[in-house]
């Protein structure tokens, strides 16, 4: 942090670079925290996206929080079932379920969740077989899943669990029942909106241009000439 201030040069690595943007946070120096930032975007991936996810929430940074949601989004189911996923702080896992579209699928982010919150339990000194110890480290979240998204299987599924079903108290079994009967019914206990598949989407910032003109709009430009070669993959 204090190399930002006294050295020409900045080492900053995976290692240090959390710590290094939550001190220019609370100091409110916006300049190293965008440097943070700007390293941190280059350096996430799937395995690591809870770890940058967390750091974005906690800086409430908009285009780091952006960039994340969008691999969160395509996530498979497993990628929830990551220790990185059960070291997440429950302001993430809020998040997450805030998200209105998700390739995992709603049950199986109910069951993450559900580990999750055992995992808390432990670290927090409860009992982590006692129903109401789990639902109780869910909080804000409890009420985020959207039942309605999944299949009249998965929900049979779910509540096949006898640990699951005592999560639930008899209101808010009967508004899953309600939500998946076919009646036009909008539960006030959870949330009512489907959650979606992600879509993949094109970003006109993110294209190469690669033509010969040299224009200044903001998009990336190319100057080529008949010995470049340039190589795309997807």
């Amino acid at each position: 942090f204090l190399q930002f201030f006294y050295l020409p040069k900045v080492v900053l690595s995976t290692e240090n670079i959390t710590s290094v943007a939550r001190l220019a946070d609370k100091y409110n120096i916006l300049d190293c925290v965008n440097t943070c930032t700007e390293v941190i975007k280059t350096q996430l991936n799937e395995d690591n996206i809870f770890w940058g996810y967390q750091l974005a929430v906690s800086l409430n940074h908009q285009g780091l929080k952006k960039i994340c949601e969008r691999i969160i989004e395509l996530l498979d189911s497993e990628k929830f079932n990551s220790e990185s996923f059960l070291k997440c702080d429950a302001l993430v896992v809020e998040s997450i379920l805030k998200l209105d579209s998700l390739k995992c699928s709603e049950l199986n982010l109910f069951n993450s969740c559900v580990a999750w919150a055992k995992s808390s339990c432990r670290e927090n000194g409860l009992d982590e077989k006692k129903p109401q110890n789990v639902k109780g480290q869910l909080a804000h979240c409890w009420n985020l899943f959207r039942f309605g998204s999944m299949s009249h299987e998965d929900i049979m599924l779910m509540l096949s669990d006898p640990f699951h079903i005592a999560l639930f108290d008899p209101d808010e079994l009967n508004h899953i029942f309600r939500m998946k009967s076919g009646e036009i019914f909008q539960s006030n206990i959870f949330e009512h909106k489907q959650r979606l598949q992600p879509v993949l989407y094109w970003r006109r910032e993110d294209a190469i241009d690669c033509s010969f003109v040299n224009r200044d709009d903001g998009h990336k430009r190319y100057n080529l000439t008949e010995r470049d070669t340039t190589r795309f993959t997807t």
